[in-house]
């Protein structure tokens, strides 16, 4: 898979690791990173980009990294990484629950978060394959499933004129066998 194009939103007020994270990335992965301070415009970035990841600080000044999951849903839903400054067993159990796809306490070991970015990243990249895959299935059966209906009316319509022409050949012969009242047509000249 070609690692250039993957996005990743990181959501943190932390600089030193934006600087950290996005060297990184950048050199580990390609990857593109868009950076938000706040929970609410990354959410807005969620929705109108297509981020392979969203990795976030579990605390920021106007949310936390858990209400970023509790705002996803479905399998749609960008896998997100959480980065938390302690050991909180229940919050770490609470994050796995809503679906993160990782979390991490620091300090963490970068080369791992890296590896888990990348993972999850792939994922997410199956995911909408498998969508897409299964989209252009569907779009294809249910144009099959119309040209079979088509082709049936039209064989049907074949045989209604079939059978039309078969009885109407049949009264020819029956009403020009003996007795009738036409008389029969030879090939002799009289």
């Amino acid at each position: 898979m070609n690692r250039q194009d993957i996005q990743v939103l990181l959501v943190t007020e932390d600089a030193d690791l934006v600087v950290t994270l996005g060297h990184a990335l950048m050199t580990g992965l390609s990857a593109n990173l868009t950076v938000s301070d706040r929970v609410e415009q990354a959410g807005v970035l969620a929705e109108s980009n297509a981020f392979d990841v969203i990795v976030a600080s579990q605390h920021v000044s106007d949310g936390t990294g858990l209400s970023m999951l509790a705002d996803q849903s479905g399998d749609a839903a960008t896998p997100v990484i959480l980065l938390d400054d302690e050991m909180d067993a229940q919050r770490i159990l609470t994050a796995l629950r809503l679906g993160a796809a990782d979390v991490f306490v620091k300090p963490f070991d970068l080369p791992r978060l890296i590896n888990a970015i990348r993972r999850a990243a792939d994922r997410r990249r199956k995911h909408r394959q498998d969508t897409s895959r299964a989209n252009r299935l569907r779009k294809v059966s249910s144009r099959l499933v119309k040209d079979r209906k088509e082709l049936r009316d039209r064989v049907d319509l074949i045989c209604r004129d079939l059978v039309q022409a078969y009885r109407r050949l049949a009264e020819k012969v029956v009403g020009s066998g003996p007795g009738s009242s036409e008389p029969e047509k030879t090939g002799e000249l009289v």
